[in-house]
């Protein structure tokens, strides 16, 4: 339950976000595994980011960056 994580959590919806707790991680993966449609939304977000959150997208961002850097 990082702020990192939620950020990207807000984009896709790919995971159940918890405290690192027995008791939370427990709960979390219960509810996945009881839960079929959760389950399977989480799996079709899991798609749709990895288009995004792949390297070839990513490089172009790193890219720029070091452009911004090295332009300056």
């Amino acid at each position: 339950n990082f702020i990192e994580y939620k950020k990207l959590n807000q984009q896709h919806e790919v995971a159940l976000l918890c405290n690192n707790q027995v008791a939370d991680i427990e709960q979390a993966i219960k509810q996945l595994l009881s839960n079929d449609f959760l389950y399977q939304k989480m799996v079709d977000n899991c798609r749709q980011a990895a288009t995004q959150w792949c390297w070839q997208t990513q490089e172009q961002k790193l890219i720029a960056i070091y452009q911004s850097v090295v332009h300056e």
